[in-house]
């Protein structure tokens, strides 16, 4: 005889106070609904999840910093390859530098002064097309903190895909991958706090 859900139900509650045993049966059919229960809520979670991720790499950040295997990786300095589409998600704080630019060494500098400070929020320094070696040998010679994730950009891919015009430029993006704000120019520290801080309240808003 087939059990409805209610009537399935009513045998875990207590009738006048008499606890009621289950039936073979009856706990077959609870186990079943159980687990078609638990099965929904992973698929609901897991489409949830797919959907946000496809929402942040069709996002500005998602669109300026995901590799594809038609483009160029991005490296570390000792040439491996960097999956910056690991970073999305969090808030990101990303300067593009090079060694020729005079501005690039003052605000490597801010930045690490800004390592640690803020929980869920990565800072990215791309460097412009030039090779490992010089950019290790500048890294070396201001003393950055190499907390700081630097990453070799050979194809100036995301310095072109912000369209970039000064030295060195700075972009904010929330969780989400969207703009807060993108920077021409160097900057304090006090300030690059204040664009970090308000992409934090951007992504807690949304």
């Amino acid at each position: 005889m087939k059990v409805s859900f209610q009537m399935s139900l009513s045998y875990l509650l207590k009738v006048n106070s008499v606890p009621v045993k289950l039936s073979k049966s009856n706990v077959i059919v609870l186990v079943s609904i159980i687990v078609v229960l638990t099965l929904v809520a992973l698929y609901t979670w897991f489409t949830i999840k797919k959907n946000n991720e496809n929402t942040i790499l069709g996002s500005p950040a998602g669109s300026a910093l995901a590799s594809s295997p038609e483009q160029k990786t991005y490296t570390d300095l000792s040439g491996n390859p960097v999956s910056i589409d690991d970073y999305l998600g969090n808030v990101l704080v990303v300067n593009s530098w090079a060694s020729w630019s005079p501005f690039s060494k003052k605000e490597l500098l801010e930045l690490s002064s800004l390592v640690g400070k803020y929980e869920d929020v990565e800072i990215l320094a791309i460097n412009r097309a030039e090779p490992a070696t010089t950019a290790e040998a500048f890294l070396l010679s201001i003393n950055a903190d190499r907390n700081i994730i630097l990453i070799l950009d050979p194809a100036d891919r995301f310095y072109e895909s912000i369209e970039g015009f000064s030295m060195p430029e700075t972009v904010f993006y929330d969780r989400e991958g969207n703009i807060i704000h993108h920077n021409h120019g160097s900057m304090t520290s006090e300030k690059i706090s204040l664009y970090i801080e308000k992409a934090l309240a951007a992504s807690s808003s949304e």
